[in-house]
């Protein structure tokens, strides 16, 4: 829900007064709201305004976004000012002493302009006199006055362009400031998804390590239970003559076997012999 700070209308016709108030951006000007936070009357000489700081301060850094107009009474009442100074992180002594600084300089701005005011006044009351003594022309006159409306022009706008490069420079300081913030959170989570993962690594490592030291324990139990079931069959078959009895007899003839072999050998050897004799015997003989 985005939450915006604005103006409510109220007073009857031609004579308007309004509060300011904290509601949502999709409800209308003039209807539902969550909380009146200050007023503000246009009508007087002197302009009455009564703000909450307090609440004001709680809902902008909730994530408020005032107006223009409510900007500008903040601006007015210095409330920006000193939720900049504490975002910078000045103790109440600073902020007292700079809030006091600044309200004299907001008394002498306006004195100058009362001054000023005064003075394009007497200087219309002059000129009133010169005129009534020596008759002046219409067409004199409304050059004049064009001439008078450019100058105030021009002045009105080298005045604004100023207290707009302040502005400026106070709110690229601030977006510096939040941009730093931001930067510092985000290199935050990421030491701290690092610190998980390697937390996780570590314990399924550790959980590997317990597993294998229990599977070595288990072939540990079972070699022993092996030896056990061999040994069994083993009385078994000398008891009952089957089993691995006939697999040490089969050995045993596989043993013998050799034997045969050499006995053969020297029967060739002997036949040989034999034959032998007799060629040698026919030789004589012959």
């Amino acid at each position: 829900m985005a939450v915006r700070i604005r103006l409510t209308r109220k007073g009857r016709k031609n004579r308007p007064f309004y509060r300011i108030v904290v509601a949502d951006k999709r409800s209308p000007r003039d209807g539902r709201f969550i909380e009146t936070v200050g007023r503000y009357n246009p009508l007087p000489s002197k302009p009455e305004i009564a703000i909450n700081e307090e609440r004001i301060l709680y809902w902008l850094d909730k994530g408020a976004v005032p107006s223009d107009t409510v900007s500008s009474l903040l601006k007015r009442e210095g409330i920006l000012y000193k939720r900049w100074m504490k975002k910078k992180g000045f103790d109440e002594e600073k902020i007292t002493e700079e809030t006091k600084k600044w309200e004299v300089l907001q008394i002498e701005r306006k004195k100058r302009n009362e001054l000023k005011i005064e003075e394009k006044k007497k200087k219309k009351k002059e000129k009133a006199k010169e005129t009534a003594e020596e008759p002046v022309s219409p067409k004199d006159e409304k050059i004049e006055e064009d001439a008078k409306k450019e100058k105030e022009k021009t002045e009105q706008k080298e005045g604004t362009a100023k207290e707009e490069k302040a502005e400026e420079t106070v709110s690229t300081e601030h977006k510096e400031e939040e941009k730093k913030e931001t930067t510092a959170e985000i290199v935050k989570e990421e030491k701290e998804k690092e610190k998980t993962d390697k937390e996780a690594a570590d314990k399924t490592e550790e959980q590997k390590a317990e597993t294998k030291q229990e599977v070595k324990q288990e072939v540990k139990e079972e070699k022993p239970a092996a030896e056990e079931i061999k040994a069994e069959d083993t009385k078994k078959t000398e008891e009952g003559g089957t089993g691995p009895v006939k697999k040490t007899e089969k050995r045993e003839k596989t043993k013998e076997k050799p034997k045969k072999t050499d006995s053969a050998k020297a029967k060739k050897s002997d036949k040989k012999e034999e034959k032998a004799n007799e060629k040698s015997d026919e030789e004589e003989n012959k």
